[in-house]
């Protein structure tokens, strides 16, 4: 038990090592970049296999860097995509520079009242995630496949978020305007 805890120990480290190196290359080309995360797969190459808290109970092998990359964003959130033992893989983001702890405590707030919805026969097939923090500014978050980020969202045809529809298997939603008339 002690290995495993100080191998999830050093799979942080080196992970926030690599987010603090992306944000230092964050004006730098995408070459740069490609090799921080080699070094990264590089490192948990060395400690596979592998847990990590917010993924359990998956076991992994490393990290797929070819899919790995930088959201644009001022704190350069980065994407990583850990594969499992068995050949699947999971997204997930680390990100420097916010308190994910207020994050968590609303996504904990959807759980609750999914569950309180269900309860009363209600079911609005709520998709939430998870965030784990793991230090004051910075930790994991769940990447949902098959989503979209508000920048994709605003870099509609004119840049705006005006009449964008947006389309999941269970929902439709027309962003409008906040000035906009429904009549």
């Amino acid at each position: 038990m002690s290995k495993i805890l100080s191998r999830s120990s050093n799979i942080h480290t080196a992970v926030d090592a690599t987010g603090e190196n992306i944000k230092t290359a964050k004006g730098g080309d995408i070459q740069s970049k490609v090799s921080i995360f080699e070094e990264l797969h590089d490192q948990l190459d060395l400690l596979k296999p592998f847990y990590l808290n917010h993924l359990l109970p998956f076991q992994f092998n490393g990290l797929k860097t070819e899919s790995c990359s930088v959201f644009s964003s001022f704190t350069a959130p980065m994407k990583l995509v850990f594969e499992d033992i068995n050949g699947g893989n999971h997204k997930t983001m680390y990100k420097i520079g916010d308190d994910l702890r207020q994050d968590q405590l609303i996504t904990s707030f959807f759980s609750l009242f999914e569950d309180i919805w269900l309860d009363s026969g209600l079911d609005l097939r709520m998709r939430y995630f998870q965030v784990i923090p793991t230090a004051k500014s910075r930790g994991f978050i769940e990447l949902v496949d098959d989503s979209v980020t508000l920048r994709e969202i605003q870099s509609g045809v004119d840049g705006s978020i005006s009449m964008r529809i947006v389309q999941n298997s269970s929902f439709c939603f027309i962003l409008l305007p906040e000035d906009a008339k429904v009549i």
